[in-house]
Formats: C-alpha cells, structure tokens, sequence
C-alpha cells in the first residue's frame, strides 16, 4: 500500500501496484514511512493517557456491576441507604469502587509526581479485585 495525505489533512491508502493511481487527486502528497507510523500509531499526550486509564478503570466497574444485573456502577446508587434485597450487595459494590479508584489515582499520581510512566495494563493489574 501507499498513503496519501489531503490538503484537508485526509489520509487515503492505494494500491502499491498502480491500479488506483487515477484516483490520486492533484495536491495530495505521498507520506513517508515516518508519517505512516504516526498516523497508524499516534503519540498520546499524557492527557489522553490519563484519560484512557481513567475510562478502562470505569470500564471495569462497569463490568463488575453488569455481572451482576445492574446497568452500570453508578446504578448501585438507588439501592443504599434503606432496607432492601439488594442494598448489601450494592454496599460492597460501593466499597470496592473507593477502593479501586483510590488505587488507581495513587498509581496516577506516582506517576505525575516521578515521571514515570505506568501504562493502561500496569493500572488495571493493580486495582483491587471484587470478593
């Protein structure tokens, strides 16, 4: 394949073998090898990694409370505070989503203050498990 970029910034990819070429419009430029990369694999900002940690962490959350019939971890909020079937369930719910997201923004933390980054997988390995 090659890849091409717009003038409006659009990245297209043809044939190697020339068959697509007429659809190579005027103003689009061959990219380099480096720019391909880029493009396939961007560098995040630490904002974006952040971000990406923070939504894999809700995800999890979210996993746990769907195993169990609710629609997601917030859902656990309409059980707490009276008697009812499910209000010890959604108690221990509600205490490991302290539990893992102090963990997780310890580990964020560490990060910020050292400069050493911990990816996506590093997080989730740590957080607390469900008993």
């Amino acid at each position: 394949m090659k890849f091409y970029i717009s003038n409006g910034g659009e990245v297209f990819a043809y044939e190697s073998d020339g068959s697509q070429d007429s659809e190579i419009k005027p103003g689009m430029v061959e990219m380099t090898a480096a720019e391909i990369e880029a493009h396939i694999n961007p560098t995040l900002t630490d904002a974006e990694k952040i971000a990406a940690i923070t939504a894999s962490i809700q995800a999890v959350l979210d996993g746990e409370a769907q195993s169990r019939n609710y629609d997601n971890i917030n859902a656990i909020g309409k059980y707490l505070g009276y008697d009812n079937a499910f209000r010890a369930e959604c108690e221990a719910l509600g205490s490991w989503t302290a539990q893992v997201w102090s963990k997780g923004y310890e580990l964020l933390n560490t990060w910020q203050q050292t400069g050493v980054e911990i990816t996506q997988q590093q997080v989730l390995d740590q957080l607390p498990i469900m008993g």
